[in-house]
């Protein structure tokens, strides 16, 4: 025979302590920690909202009191008696009881917490725990298995106003000669007010009729402080009782779903219960497997490149990137050296092309090595450094790009040089995103990192807008460094002249000017903490000229809108600057939406009396610049211009 659900709870401080040994030892404590934090907060806050009910009727009878004068009269004290017996009205505090422990938001809150948590990766796990309606009624029977004490005790306050009732019904029948009250001492109870509603107390009084009331009135206030007491320590089991529900209703969930995920080859990475969110990564057993899978092929991908076996080392790479781009939680779980498989997959991918690139170029395949090229930058969305490199034994970034910037040059394509400015767009969208991957760069400072991608930033720039000042971030050495990669070249050409013009000023203006910066040292998965990477486009951003050049050239972005309506003409204008070094204008209210221009902290951005709020509930302004160019733009970055 099924044990009631009910009986768990008539030890429920032991059976609380069996589930939470239960879930210290079969999850990680990170894990254990935030469903046991959950737990409580969920106790903490059902606790507060009872507290919340008996406490109003105590400080409703604390006012009363209050409004007692120094020197008070009979009428005083009488219209005291009436406020507390109206107050402390058993049938009142009857419904307070049936309402408040009536929990009926416990079945639809842990379903709006399931539903919620099913929208995660392999989030269909958790509709197999969707309890039926009768689950819930057993847990709230045992949580209020208590509830006949408390009964109880309100019989006796109520018993206690009803001998109080005839005590004052019979002082009345002395002096009127008849009984006014017919009933028991219960019923008398449930029928306050009536046995006062006439005269006051003092007269009725005659012989010793005011020592009886007060003795009875006396022996009501010590009933009620009784009961009081008696809903003080209910209250305090009551907890207990309710929170070994919520551990038994969601720990027991979350742990079952933790073994589920775990036949599935993944666990439980982060849980954000508050949300309700979660993330996910490798057990610890996949983890190894996939580390020794991912070093046999990283090994078989360095191996056929020193042999020169550059297809077969392309179709490896492509092969291992395509299966870990696939698998999400694969690709975001830290394999090597605090490095992530989708880095790691990502630089092996870039590198077998970088590879082969380099000898196509050496071999005078041109054709090939500039399309394939501009290929492989399209499909990066990661940044590969020249420390990554470094590390894996095979050539610099830089060269790749130097090789790529001077064949434009001989093409006479520079602007195809925009091709970089798209690859860092997608890795500021990805970021913004919170999508993060372990392995990237966020040291303070990249430019001697990513010293080929300034290079080619500042060269189209140059060349679309000569006499246009620009930044010089690299630092003399940084330059030295490209003069040494195009020298080996041999093919003097308008880039070698740029390079070696960019050297001189630097070794003149040493200090140049500052340097980008990423913050992103401080990273967190789904902590509502977004990796600030505002900065992270410093040098590669800051020019609209750019995005406006690689619109005419490859529709890049949208259509700008047309000027404002004539009512926000009228009104006085709003301008804003933003708060970031550098920020993207978008086409649309939201960050998957694409990037129209990039404002600096110079611009000034009128408001177009526009605003949305997007999914995230992020706020949105439209916004128009100096130059024409319209666009919208998060509320986070911006402040109001000073005029």
């Amino acid at each position: 025979m099924a044990v009631k659900i009910e009986n768990y709870f008539k030890d429920a401080a032991f059976e609380y302590e069996q589930i939470e040994n239960d879930i210290r030892s079969k999850m990680p404590q990170g894990l254990s920690d935030e469903i046991l934090a959950f737990v409580q907060v969920k106790t903490n806050e059902a606790m507060q909202n009872i507290w919340n009910i008996f406490q109003s009727r105590n400080n409703q009878l604390q006012q009363a009191q209050d409004s007692i004068p120094e020197e008070y009269t009979s009428q005083d004290v009488q219209a005291y008696y009436q406020s507390f017996f109206r107050i402390t009205n058993p049938s009142y505090i009857a419904a307070d009881i049936k309402r408040v422990l009536a929990f009926k938001e416990l079945e639809q809150d842990y379903y709006d917490f399931i539903n919620t948590m099913a929208n995660g990766e392999y989030g269909e796990l958790f509709h197999r725990y969707q309890y039926p309606s009768s689950f819930f009624d057993g847990m709230r029977r045992g949580i209020t298995l208590d509830i006949q004490k408390l009964a109880e005790s309100l019989k006796e306050y109520t018993d206690s106003i009803g001998q109080h009732a005839i005590v004052v019904d019979s002082v009345k029948s002395d002096q009127a000669g008849k009984s006014l009250i017919k009933g028991g001492a219960s019923l008398l109870g449930l029928m306050i007010g009536v046995p006062f509603a006439g005269a006051g107390v003092g007269a009725l009084m005659g012989d010793n009729s005011e020592e009886r009331i007060n003795k009875s009135i006396q022996k009501v206030f010590k009933s009620w402080d009784l009961f009081n007491a008696r809903i003080h320590t209910f209250i305090n089991e009551l907890e207990i009782q309710y929170k070994f529900a919520m551990i038994a209703i969601y720990g027991s969930t979350l742990l079952q779903v933790h073994h589920q995920f775990k036949n599935l080859n993944v666990q439980f990475d982060e849980l954000q219960l508050m949300k309700p969110a979660y993330s996910l990564t490798l057990t610890n057993t996949e983890k190894e497997k996939t580390r020794e899978w991912i070093v046999k092929t990283t090994n078989g991908i360095q191996n056929l490149l020193k042999l020169k076996k550059y297809r077969q080392a392309i179709q490896v790479a492509a092969k291992f990137f395509t299966i870990v781009k696939n698998n999400p939680v694969m690709a975001r779980t830290v394999i090597n050296d605090q490095q992530s498989s989708m880095f790691i997959a990502h630089l092996f991918y870039y590198t077998a092309y970088q590879e082969a690139l380099l000898e196509e170029y050496r071999n005078g395949h041109l054709d090939s090595f500039y399309q394939t090229s501009n290929y492989l930058f399209q499909e990066m969305f990661i940044l590969i450094g020249e420390q990554d490199m470094q590390k894996i034994g095979f050539s610099s970034p830089s060269k790749l790009i130097i090789r790529m910037i001077k064949e434009s040059v001989r093409r006479n394509q520079i602007g195809d040089l925009v091709i970089f400015h798209d690859h860092m767009g997608r890795v500021i969208d990805r970021i913004e995103k919170q999508h993060f991957y372990e392995g990237e760069n966020t040291s303070n400072n990249l430019t001697k990192d990513m010293r080929g991608l300034y290079a080619a930033r500042l060269f189209l720039m140059d060349h679309l807008h000569p006499s246009v000042k620009q930044e010089n971030p690299l630092s003399k050495r940084d330059w030295k460094a490209l003069i040494i990669n195009d020298k080996e070249l041999n093919q003097p050409d308008a880039f070698t002249t740029f390079l070696k013009k960019k050297y001189w000023l630097a070794a003149v203006w040493p200090w140049g000017n500052a340097p980008f910066t990423w913050i992103g040292a401080h990273k967190k998965a789904l902590s509502g903490v977004v990796i600030s990477i505002g900065l992270l486009t410093g040098a590669y951003f800051n020019s609209e000229e750019i995005y406006q050049f690689a619109k005419d050239k490859i529709g890049f972005g949208q259509e700008q809108t047309q000027a404002s309506t004539d009512e926000t003409t009228n009104k006085e204008s709003i301008s804003y600057h933003i708060t970031t070094e550098f920020a993207n204008v978008r086409s649309a209210p939201g960050l998957s939406s694409n990037v129209l221009f990039v404002a600096t902290m110079e611009d000034s951005l009128k408001f177009l009396d526009q605003q949305s709020i997007d999914e995230e509930n992020r706020v949105w302004y439209k916004v128009e610049n100096q130059h024409g160019e319209i666009g919208w733009i998060s509320s986070n970055i911006v402040a109001e211009r000073n005029s």
